[in-house]
């Protein structure tokens, strides 16, 4: 089974409605990388119902509009917690339920 997962479950949704319209068939569970207990919620859930998981991407990330009124200080503090910092520990707390051959 492939996952879709999203830190905003309408979008996500809608995403999985999508690619349903596609063919294809992931299911959803909500995601934010930036809550170290969504995160933990995902692993529970992928180590209860499946002991574990086969392949991992992780491609979340943010930015910034062009437009953005926050300083460049917030900026790079917002968007360094979680493209690096928060998907590292998303990474650590994820990597132990990988299974054995797992990409």
């Amino acid at each position: 089974t492939v996952y879709l997962t999203s830190r905003d479950e309408a979008r996500g949704q809608q995403a999985v409605e999508l690619l349903k319209s596609e063919g294809l068939s992931p299911a959803f569970h909500l995601l934010d990388i930036d809550s170290q207990e969504s995160v933990e919620k995902l692993r529970d859930y992928m180590k209860e119902k499946y002991g574990g998981i086969d392949v991992l991407v992780n491609n979340a990330a943010i930015a910034f509009k062009q437009a953005a009124t926050e300083p460049f200080g917030v900026q790079a503090t917002v968007t360094l917690r979680t493209n690096y910092w928060n998907t590292k520990r998303a990474c650590e707390i994820l990597f132990p339920i990988l299974k054995s051959g797992a990409r």
